[in-house]
């Protein structure tokens, strides 16, 4: 398997069988390496036999040895957290800054494995804080991965604390926020880290504090002043709230109102919060931005309202809420639909039961009826509008991505059912009611 008797002496920790054939090959035979197998020095950083690095080296191993991948021996001990070993090579004279093939430093390995003291002790030895352009640095690593202890050791060393090596990734703040670890977000704000700076999709740290859900660190950046409106400056123009909003959580939600987050801004596509709730299903969120004053009747695109949104896309339970809040059940959009309309074209039953216990007119005419039925949200629209740039969002955690595609195919389905009704092969009917006409 190409390995030497060395390398099999050090595998077993035998460092006086080492010690006598570091004696014997003398350093030229010793640093001779396959590029694919990590040297003698390699393995013993790797597995902490401290004896036997220390007769390497005592031996003339290269501390900085190249072979293929991205650790260098300080790296490995860096990675491992061995604090002794990194020591040792740092005597010996091992580059503190050398990268391997992915670019990581020694420091980069300390910062993203949680070792504070080691990283203490490369930044002593003359590591540098702050990575070249399109690396990120051993900060973002830190604040991503969240080692406070790492953190604090490179904010006082003088990381840069708003680094973003492109346009399209983030600053260490946003990666705390992201991952919701509230000490560190609290931590770099106060060093002055700054929470307004945008990241991927035009958003800042609280944006994405918020659509992750995590309410701990929502308060850490409101509490540094974060803006709690900032739209997005994508397309979409999303608040804050509108964030929490579309993935449901209801803590981030309650956090947001208590801190006196607008409740009936509309984004770029002309929707609230209270219609993105809606179109998402969470009935609980939808109540509690009534409760704070959204208006249950604000139009969106289309003069679409939120109980609209609740027929057309099935939300029996809040629509409930809404109507409980005021909705009006005869409400009228662009194409003259009413919500019981919406919720008849889709095939929504029970949404639409919802809306004649309320005294939604069973018999209601729309705009073109000699045409026959006809959606009123084209499907274009819907996927334009409503999931634009959803799936822009890395939410594979939650297994959450939706595909435009996806939301094609089932309105097509829809479309297809209209169109089924109306050639006369059945027409669809409630329990309770007539069969619905248009």
């Amino acid at each position: 398997d190409g390995r030497t008797p060395m390398h099999i002496a050090i595998s077993r920790n035998h460092h006086e069988v080492v010690g006598m054939l570091a004696g014997r090959e003398g350093a030229a035979n010793m640093n001779m390496h396959d590029p694919d197998l990590p040297t003698p020095l390699h393995m013993a950083v790797h597995e902490n036999y401290a004896v036997c690095t220390e007769i390497l080296i005592k031996a003339g191993a290269t501390v900085d040895p190249t072979m293929r991948g991205p650790f260098t021996p300080l790296s490995l001990a860096a990675k491992n957290g061995h604090l002794a070993q990194a020591q040792m090579l740092i005597q010996a004279g091992a580059d503190v800054n050398r990268r391997g093939e992915k670019s990581r430093c020694p420091l980069i390995e300390a910062a993203s494995h949680g070792h504070a003291e080691l990283a203490q002790a490369l930044i002593d030895a003359g590591a540098e804080c702050n990575s070249p352009p399109r690396s990120m640095s051993p900060l973002q690593f830190a604040a991503r991965e969240g080692h406070v202890g790492v953190v604090h050791v490179l904010i006082k060393a003088g990381a840069d604390l708003n680094f973003k090596p492109t346009s399209g990734t983030l600053t260490p703040l946003m990666l705390a926020s992201k991952a919701g670890y509230e000490t560190i977000v609290a931590a770099l704000i106060q060093a002055g880290a700054e929470a307004e700076i945008r990241g991927y999709d035009s958003n800042t740290a609280l944006h994405f504090a918020a659509f992750e859900g995590h309410s701990g660190a929502t308060k850490a950046l409101l509490h540094g002043g974060a803006d709690i409106n900032a739209p997005g400056r994508n397309q979409l123009h999303d608040t804050p709230l509108h964030m929490a909003c579309c993935t449901g959580f209801v803590d981030v939600v309650g956090v947001l109102l208590q801190h006196g987050a607008e409740v009936d801004l509309q984004n770029g596509l002309g929707k609230t919060p209270l219609h993105t709730a809606t179109i998402w299903g969470h009935a609980k969120i939808v109540a509690m931005l009534a409760a704070a004053g959204a208006d249950v009747n604000l139009e969106g695109p289309r003069k679409v309202t939120a109980l609209h949104m609740a027929g057309s896309q099935g939300r029996a339970g809040v629509a409930e809420v809404l109507l409980q809040a005021g909705a009006d059940v005869a409400a009228r959009n662009m194409d003259h639909d009413t919500p019981l309309c919406l919720a008849q074209k889709a095939g929504n039953g029970e949404t639409a039961q919802v809306l004649i216990k309320a005294g939604a007119a069973v018999l209601t005419p729309s705009h073109g009826a000699s045409q026959g039925p006809q959606p009123s949200v084209s499907v274009d629209m819907w996927e334009d509008e409503q999931y634009a740039g959803i799936s822009q969002w890395d939410v594979k955690k939650k297994g959450s991505r939706l595909q435009s595609s996806r939301v094609r195919r089932t309105l097509e389905m829809q479309l297809k059912d209209v169109e089924k009704d109306h050639t006369g092969s059945e027409s669809q009917q409630l329990v309770g009611a007539l069969p619905l006409q248009y």
